[in-house]
């Protein structure tokens, strides 16, 4: 949309995102189930509560860093 990506990156960036995108889709299927139900920390759960831990910390170090260095 700013015009920054040569149009030979096109194609790998759509894909990349297109692939962000179902990964998360996916870790939020898993991090919830069938009915949208919060994790309950029993049994497969906390390994649940674990990824999703994981991954909103790594997001949010990615956006700070890339805040602070741009």
């Amino acid at each position: 949309l700013r015009g920054r990506l040569d149009a030979k990156d096109l194609v790998p960036y759509w894909a990349a995102q297109l692939l962000g995108g179902l990964l998360g889709a996916a870790a939020a299927r898993y991090i919830t189930d069938a009915h949208g139900a919060s994790p309950s920390f029993e049994g497969r759960e906390i390994g649940v509560a674990l990824l999703a831990e994981f991954l909103f910390t790594f997001l949010l170090a990615y956006v700070v860093l890339n805040v602070a260095t741009s």
